[in-house]
Formats: C-alpha cells, sequence, structure tokens
C-alpha cells in the first residue's frame, strides 16, 4: 500500500536541507528552496498555516519592510529594473515566514537545530583537521587558516550561528546529548577562532554570545544590570580569545591598519579602506536626500556618479557601502531605516519557549553587528541562513503542542 504524501513533513526536510547546505552550495541550496515553494504553495494546509502567521509580529514587520522596498521602486534613480532586483534580494523575508509556519512545536525546532549543529560542526571539524595537516606539511609554527565553505566569512558566521544552535540545545537536553553539543561548541569556537580569517565571524561571535548570555541571566531572575555586567564580561573574555589568536590578530590588525591609512594609501584598494570611501560617499547620498533617499535598488548608480573624476580607491564604484544601515537609508531615506528597525524591533516581540528565542536573538544580534561593515540581511547565502534559522527558532510554538524548553 502507498503511503500518504506528507507535504508538511517534506517541507520540514526541505527547509533544514536548505540551511545546511547554504554554506557549501548555493545551487542546491536554492533547489531545495524551489521545491519547498513548490511544497509549501501546493498544500493548503500549509498555505493555511502560513496565513496564520500573519497574527506574528515578524511576519507584520517583514511585510511593512516589503512594502517599503516595493514602494521605493516607483522612484528609483535606476529604474524599475534594478529596484526589482534588489526587492528579490530580500526575498529571504518571505522564506521566513514559510519556516515560521512549519516549525510552530518544540520538536520540530529540535530536530532542525540538531541536524544544523550537528553537519555544521562536521564540517568545522573538517577545517581544524586539514588545517592541523597543512600546519604540520609547511613547518609553520601557527595553525594555518583554512576555508572550506565558500568564503571565510560565510564560514565563520555559519559556525557562529552552530555554535548558538549548541547553547540551546545544551540547555534544553540531557545525558550524552548535552555533551555532545558542549563538546561541538567548543570545536566550533576553535574553528572561528582558531583556523577561520573571517572578520565577520569574530563580530558575529562576540554579539551573538554576549547577546545569548544577557537572555540567560535574565531568564535566571538577575537584574538587567547584572546580566549585562555578565555580557560583558562574556564579550571581553571572547574578544581575548579571538585576538590571542595569531589568526584572527593578523586579520584584525590588517583591518586597523588599514582604516588608519585609507588616505595616505588612497592608491592602494584595500578591504577596509575600500569601505572607509564607501561609508563616506553613503553619507552624502544620504544627505542629499535624507528623508525618502534615490530610491529601492539606486545606490550603484548614484554612488558610480558621485565617483566620476576621482582617481585611486575613492574611484571604486559599488553596488553596496558594505553597511546594511547605510545601503537602506541612502536608498529609502531615514524613513526606511526606521521602517528597517521597526523589523527589528518586530523580532525582539516573538515569544517561542526560552531557549529557542535566545538563540534567535543571540543569531540576530551578530548580524545586527556584522552588518555595521556589510550588508548580510540581503546577501544570499548569510540572508538566508538568517531567515531560516529565525524562522525556526523565533516563530510562536502552537498552542496545542509543548513548549518546553
Amino acid at each position: 500500500m502507498t503511503e500518504r504524501f506528507n507535504p508538511l513533513l517534506v517541507a520540514r526536510i526541505l527547509v533544514i536541507l536548505a540551511l545546511v547546505t547554504l554554506m557549501r552550495s548555493p545551487a542546491l541550496a536554492n533547489l531545495f528552496l524551489v521545491l519547498l515553494l513548490v511544497v509549501a504553495l501546493g498544500s493548503g494546509a500549509i498555505r493555511q498555516r502560513i496565513a496564520r502567521t500573519w497574527q506574528q509580529p515578524m511576519v507584520k514587520g517583514s511585510a511593512l519592510l516589503l512594502l517599503l522596498l516595493a514602494a521605493g521602486i516607483l522612484y528609483s534613480a535606476s529604474g524599475w529594473r534594478e529596484g526589482l532586483s534588489q526587492l528579490w534580494a530580500w526575498r529571504t523575508l518571505g522564506f521566513m515566514a514559510i519556516a515560521a509556519a512549519l516549525f510552530d512545536d518544540v520538536h520540530w525546532k529540535r530536530i532542525a537545530l540538531r541536524t544544523f549543529a550537528g553537519v555544521t560542526a562536521l564540517g568545522a571539524l573538517a577545517v581544524v583537521l586539514m588545517s592541523i595537516q597543512q600546519t604540520v606539511a609547511s613547518g609553520q609554527h601557527f595553525p594555518v587558516a583554512v576555508t572550506l565553505f565558500r568564503n571565510y566569512a560565510t564560514q565563520g558566521m555559519t559556525f557562529t550561528a552552530a555554535l548558538v544552535a549548541c547553547g540551546a540545545l545544551w540547555r534544553v537536553e540531557n545525558g550524552r546529548w548535552r555533551r555532545l553539543w558542549g563538546a561541538s561548541a567548543l570545536l566550533l569556537l576553535v574553528a572561528t577562532t582558531v583556523v577561520t580569517e573571517g572578520r565577520s565571524g569574530y563580530l558575529v561571535l562576540l554579539a551573538a554570545a554576549a547577546a545569548f548570555v544577557l537572555g540567560s541571566l535574565l531568564q535566571m531572575g538577575l537584574s538587567l544590570t547584572r546580566a549585562l555586567a555578565g555580557a560583558l564580561a562574556i564579550a571581553g573574555l571572547g574578544l581575548a580569545l579571538v585576538t590571542a589568536s595569531p589568526v584572527a590578530r593578523q586579520r584584525i590588525d590588517l583591518a586597523l591598519s588599514e582604516m588608519r591609512n585609507y588616505e595616505s594609501q588612497a592608491d592602494q584598494i584595500t578591504s577596509m579602506g575600500l569601505r572607509m570611501y564607501f561609508w563616506r560617499d553613503a553619507v552624502t547620498l544620504i544627505s542629499e536626500r535624507p528623508v525618502f533617499g534615490w530610491g529601492t535598488g539606486s545606490y550603484a548608480k548614484v554612488q558610480g556618479q558621485l565617483v566620476v573624476g576621482r582617481s585611486g580607491a575613492s574611484a571604486m564604484p559599488t553596488t553596496d557601502p558594505h553597511n546594511q544601515y547605510l545601503k537602506i537609508a541612502a536608498e529609502n531615506g531615514l524613513f526606511g531605516l526606521g521602517i528597517f528597525l521597526v523589523f527589528l524591533v518586530s523580532l525582539l516581540r516573538q515569544q517561542p519557549s526560552g531557549s529557542y528565542r535566545l538563540a534567535g536573538l543571540a543569531v540576530l544580534a551578530g548580524w545586527c553587528a556584522t552588518s555595521l561593515a556589510s550588508s548580510h540581511f540581503s546577501t544570499f547565502q548569510e540572508g538566508h541562513l538568517l531567515a531560516l534559522f529565525l524562522g525556526i527558532t523565533l516563530t510562536a510554538e502552537s498552542a496545542t503542542r509543548g513548549n518546553s524548553g
């Protein structure tokens, strides 16, 4: 007898598969996401679930942000094609709503986090072993940085998100499972700080760790003052750990040097030096149209006009100022930046079970921090990783399910 097709089960598995393949294969992750859309939209039961997510603050916040971006297409300095392209980059918000509709009980939240944390920890183990092998083979005195995934930024951020997942699982598991997640968290910490050279990963790690500890201490009943002190202590300890790593310290020192000397070395193209020019251009564009900005998808055109006649690094055109907040303010004005902040607040208002809420908000804090130097809310891998992770962890559990955790 042929078993009945279960679209809810299939859709949940597809979300998990997309989550764990994002760090390695965008093409495969895209395939899973397309299949997810087909299954979700083809199932009346799942469509009803998606409709019910409208009751959740984060879905309303997402809709408001998408409405703002769509309205910005109407007056975009680059025209509607570029505006639609930028709006498409924010399709992650739609997948966040779908994930929220599917993971409304702690059982499936736990399955998703177990899978993501376990697979990513195995990846971290591979990175550490490769680093050991290359360090020995090259005769180096310090660990060799290894990038196994798409790039070192994605690798570090994924490792940190998985570390947070391990922290949440450690709070809700018992026995050998708890020991497993503790060991996995330690492995991911080493892989992020010792053998991954992505500065984004370091920043996400510090912000996420501080947010996770802050939330944990508040849940334990400590006062806000004491909880903040504990969170700052963890952030300080994390910073000490990061700077103790030769790989991390070298990357941080390089960034600081590039920022200090970007004007005196204007003929050199450096990562942080370019960002200094990009941020300065973004502020100029915001000052020219502060309220509603230049329109969704307009940044490449208006910044390209701004650099005409320049030379050296300051003449570099870009589609992105490498700062999520400045980009939104330049394209959609301070009004748009306000709407983006409303969206962030809507995520804070979600009320899932305690440990899963901690995990979601800790990762969100990491993304908010790293987006000061990148636009990781709307990039493909980092944006989808965040959206799926938040959809899984922050969605409110159904009243018919248990909500322990």
